[in-house]
């Protein structure tokens, strides 16, 4: 019997069955649906590349609403597959990304969908494989749709009834989502930004929250009594604990942590420093380097730096451009990639040896999860990631004077001599990095929320922006935070500014 004749099966079954009672055979099915697709289409061959237990193992979590962790593996094809068990149980489902996928192969996957369906599936934004002119509002009545995140979030402060009252919203990288893009800042009714709150106090109403111009996800989903579930490559600790906090009574199961990825920190005093040290770096390795950075001025200096040593280099703005970058031409490549990158993007035919490079620091560890999946995905990657900064990167401005970071590089500067392999600078790195994430935690609660994502120019946005919007004045720790009000200014330039 055929997959089609299956599915014709368990939509009779569904009709007299309980949602419970439906996923077993849906399990089944999807095996026979795969490799029929497989053999027919080419698609789910990473999927089908994983052994069936551990296939159903992340297949049951997806549509019991959990949170599961695939790694490096077949995330895209997974939840796409999975979110067919509540077209065929409820009839409706939306699959949200915050950023852009294997287009090719998604639209592959969605044609075999289609055919299974016998209605299209319906595309919302840039980052869905198809360019769309869609909304919610447009796609009511449709039983499967694929959107971009901040257009879903919008959609959902405005037009409510457009999401039927308990469906399924099955999430792509859930942290990026969930956690990192969990507010939305407006201005006149059209959104600006979105933003996070790095740690949540847990006991009092998010002061920034009461603000009309601004829109919090958590509340959206609780009032529509929306069911949750998603996936993730690699999650950090906090970004763990943040999400299970923050959406509790949502998230039907937690999520734990990642194991701790491994990183090499190098603090400079000055920013001429750390780029000397990083060309170095690059310079001796000999096989492919992939360098992230955050700062436009940082990765425009190391484009320069290595014309100048005779070393080509390609400079990447698009998250989905750095597999097309290394399968070009021969010999080392470096690849310099602004922001993070995407984790869901095609695998390269040829898997070579890299090293993975950080040139200054992101917004939280969530940054470097992504980046290490995606370099794992991309390559064979050797040794372990290594981060430099510098006193003057503004994140370090912001904390320098309340984190008395000076006395650490004062103790590195009086033994640099003694010190050929760096390893005291290694260690100093840590305990500032250390120092700076305590910092971070204890100031920037529920009041001080973080814009993430620019929403500026949606359409043509192609990468996690993850950037901090960090105030100016007098450096101080409060500096980072956007005011509660919701102003889109910096707390110390809007309420916290001197009376």
């Amino acid at each position: 019997m055929s997959a089609r004749t299956e599915w014709s099966e368990l939509k009779q079954r569904s009709l007299v069955m309980s949602r419970e009672a439906m996923v077993e055979p849906f399990c089944k099915w999807t095996e026979v649906f795969a490799a029929e697709e497989k053999e027919r289409s080419g698609v789910f061959v990473q999927w089908l590349s994983w052994p069936e237990e551990r296939r159903q193992t992340a297949l049951r979590g997806l549509i019991g609403g959990e949170v599961v962790k695939f790694g490096t593996g077949p995330q895209l094809e997974g939840v796409l597959l999975a979110a067919l068990y509540h077209v065929l149980t409820f009839g409706r489902v939306i699959v949200a990304t915050t950023t852009i996928m294997d287009f090719a192969l998604v639209r592959r996957v969605c044609r075999c969908i289609e055919e299974l369906l016998e209605e299209p599936v319906r595309h919302i934004g840039s980052y869905t494989g198809v360019r769309s002119a869609l909304t919610i509002q447009d796609v009511v009545d449709a039983k499967y749709a694929i959107a971009d995140y901040q257009m879903m979030m919008e959609s959902m402060f405005k037009a409510p009834p457009a999401f039927k009252v308990g469906m399924c919203i099955m999430f792509y990288e859930i942290d990026v989502s969930l956690y990192a893009n969990r507010i939305m800042f407006m201005d006149r009714g059209v959104p600006t930004a979105t933003g996070m709150i790095y740690k949540t106090s847990g006991d009092i109403e998010p002061r920034c929250l009461q603000n009309k111009n601004v829109y919090d996800i958590r509340a959206g989903l609780h009032e529509l009594n929306i069911e949750v579930a998603g996936a993730v490559s690699y999650i950090d600790k906090l970004s763990a604990e943040q999400l299970n906090e923050q959406y509790s009574g949502i998230l039907r199961k937690g999520v734990s942590p990642s194991p701790r990825i491994k990183r090499t920190a190098y603090a400079y005093r000055t920013a001429a420093d750390r780029l000397a040290a990083l060309l170095g770096d690059i310079l001796k390795c000999k096989n492919d380097v992939l360098v992230f950075f955050s700062e436009e001025s940082i990765g425009a200096a190391l484009q320069e730096e290595l014309r100048k040593s005779g070393q080509n280099c390609v400079l990447v703005n698009d998250a989905d451009e750095t597999a097309t970058a290394l399968e070009s031409g021969s010999g080392k490549h470096v690849i310099l990639q602004n922001r993070v990158p995407t984790t869901l993007s095609a695998v390269p035919k040829e898997i070579r040896p890299a090293s993975l490079f950080v040139a200054d620091l992101f917004i939280n560890d969530l940054c470097y999860e992504k980046m290490l999946c995606a370099a794992q995905r991309l390559t064979r990657l050797e040794g372990n990631m290594r981060v430099y900064f510098s006193l003057e990167d503004t994140l370090m401005k912001i904390y320098e004077e309340q984190g008395g970071f000076e006395k650490f590089f004062s103790l590195m500067d009086f033994t640099e001599k003694y010190d050929s392999m760096r390893q005291i600078r290694r260690v100093m790195a840590n305990l500032i990095l250390r120092r700076l994430d305590r910092m971070r935690k204890a100031v920037l609660d529920d009041t001080l929320p973080l814009v993430t994502t620019s929403l500026k120019g949606r359409t043509k946005m192609r990468s996690y922006t993850l950037r901090t919007t960090h105030g100016g004045g007098k450096k101080s720790s409060i500096g980072e935070g956007l005011c509660f009000c919701g102003s889109g200014k910096p707390f110390k330039e809007c309420h916290g500014k001197a009376k």
